[in-house]
């Protein structure tokens, strides 16, 4: 169908019913609808042969099926005929123009508003009448338009023509709605879907009706709308000229119609040709530019032909440049991955390619670059990971530090307990020496009768005596060296008291409680929070609750 822009390999882009055909009668199907005419024109074979070039028909291998295999998108189906669009108010002669350029009655006309929805003129090979829902299946692309409306599928239509009038077998012909302004009311949003339409328009042409409504607001407003986006396809004629027959009249419109088309199209020049069916009944003087609508549309033909041969050289070498670019980079890659593999021993590695991705350029190189992302966001997780698990590790360091801390200030200070007891012990050792040595030294100047006549000295001289028993038992001779081993005992008591009494350094009762509540937070708040991001950090990837 010619009512498509250029689609890819997974749509139905084929451009319609084209052939007649003398098999016996039944019901036409797609295929039939959709089939050439025996008998082509130039113009017609060729853009045949492109499209087949594309689809493969003769080879097995088309443009289309080796651009899909290598991942190419923007190549598409070429089409094989142009779409005319015929736009104007009711009377306007839009569906008189088709029928005498078909050469054959396929649209109703008259005074009335015939024509209240979109009919598509086609050729094929038999004459059918298709409704809305399969004119949708004959040419599913225009199924966008129900963005519209959705109802709007029961106002479209396709009549399918045998002719093969002028160059109706490469033409498919749009028939719009009769515009006109007042109290009539169409049932879809008419200027909405006009515009909708121009978008597949090869050419579009809009006529004037001297007698009707052609200054009518609602065309001049759609034909301002259309020459935002389309105003080098749109040619203006003054159709059904030949009615009127002074020449003062129709000026008089053609200046009306010039001035309000010069106020809504700007800085485009244009021209109002008269034109008119030529009738054999009836001779008129009256200039007819039909034969510029026939050379517009044969131009188109032409254009159309023209671009399918372009874009076949383009799309072609677009291919070529791919497998070239696709067999240059595989070298690229087998010396890099030689290089690579004599350096990395014993592992395995990959090397995928990748770029930037640009809006304004495509590529069909196949692009990795989402695999660094993933590779980040995984080293990212893993970091989180880490960060978790140090915070574990550390804070038992923590922990550790200060029960080893706590732990080794109690072995202080049972170990200063134990050295205070053991120095007062040696202490007291080394007082005793010297206590003895009195003793003894008394009992050589003092006599008994002396010592008991003081009765205050009588628990001394028990203590005296006691100590003479046990002095006495040792030789006179000795005397000297007993009193020099009692002051070598007293020299050994004290150092002895000095080396063990030593206390080591203890934490003040203000640190122990530092320690305590420093230790106090890790455990219940500082683990539970780890804990917590712990949970946090599981929801991204695992659904359900966690067990604490």
């Amino acid at each position: 169908m010619s009512l498509n822009r250029r689609k890819g390999a997974g749509s139905d882009t084929r451009d319609g019913p084209s052939s007649p055909d003398t098999t016996p009668k039944k019901r036409a199907t797609r295929n039939d609808i959709l089939s050439d005419h025996f008998t082509a024109s130039t113009n017609e074979r060729t853009m045949q042969t492109i499209f087949d070039m594309y689809a493969g028909a003769s080879s097995g291998q088309g443009i289309m099926h080796i651009a899909e295999a290598l991942g190419i998108k923007d190549i598409f189906y070429p089409r094989k005929k142009i779409n005319v669009m015929i736009i104007g108010n009711h009377s306007s002669g839009k569906s008189s123009f088709i029928n005498w350029y078909v050469g054959e009655h396929v649209q109703k006309t008259g005074v009335a508003i015939e024509t209240q929805g979109f009919t598509l003129v086609t050729s094929g090979k038999k004459r059918e009448t298709l409704l809305g829902v399969a004119t949708l299946q004959l040419f599913p692309h225009l199924s966008d338009i129900k963005a519209i409306q959705d109802t709007i599928t029961k106002h479209l239509a396709t009549e399918v023509s045998i002719s093969n009038e002028r160059k109706f077998a490469e033409i498919t012909f749009l028939d719009t709605p009769g515009l006109v302004d007042g109290s009539f009311n169409y049932t879809f949003p008419v200027d909405e879907a006009i515009l909708w339409w121009a978008q597949y328009a090869d050419l579009i042409l809009l006529f004037f009706d001297p007698i009707g409504q052609a200054l009518c607001h609602r065309t001049m407003s759609i034909v301002e709308r259309l020459n935002e986006n389309y105003g080098d396809k749109m040619r203006y004629y003054l159709s059904k000229a030949d009615d009127v027959d002074n020449e003062q009249d129709r000026q008089k419109v053609l200046i009306q119609i010039t001035q309000n088309l010069s106020s809504k199209i700007r800085n485009q020049k244009f021209d109002l040709p008269t034109i008119y069916l030529p009738r054999a009944d009836r001779k008129s003087h009256v200039p007819n530019a039909i034969n510029e609508i026939l050379h517009d549309i044969e131009k188109t033909i032409n254009l159309n032909v023209q671009r399918g041969l372009n874009q076949l050289e383009i799309d072609s070498k677009k291919i070529v440049d791919e497998i070239n670019a696709r067999l240059d980079r595989q070298k690229v890659l087998i010396q890099i991955t030689q290089n690579l593999s004599s350096k990395i021993r014993n592992q395995k590695f990959d090397l995928p390619t990748i770029y930037l991705p640009r809006a304004d350029r495509k590529s069909h190189v196949p692009n990795a670059i989402n695999e660094i992302l993933h590779d980040i966001e995984k080293t990212i997780n893993l970091n989180v990971q880490r960060g978790l698990n140090q915070l574990e590790i550390d804070s038992k360091k923590i922990v550790d530090e200060i029960n080893a801390r706590l732990d080794q200030d109690a072995a202080n200070r049972r170990h200063n307990s134990s050295a205070a007891r053991k120095g007062l012990m040696y202490s007291a050792l080394a007082c005793l020496m010297p206590i003895i040595l009195v003793m003894y030294i008394m009992c050589g100047v003092m006599d008994r009768q002396t010592l008991t006549q003081r009765n205050h000295f009588y628990h001394v001289l028990v203590a005296v005596q006691t100590v003479a028993h046990w002095l006495n038992m040792l030789p006179e001779q000795y005397s000297l060296h007993f009193m020099l081993a009692l002051g070598v005992l007293f020299i050994v008591f004290i150092l002895a008291s000095k080396w063990v009494w030593r206390y080591k350094p203890t934490l003040t009762k203000k640190d122990v409680s530092v320690l305590r509540d420093q230790r106090r937070y890790i455990e219940e708040t500082v683990m539970q929070r780890k804990h917590d991001l712990y949970q946090d950090y599981f929801a991204q990837f695992v659904s359900g609750e966690f067990d604490p």
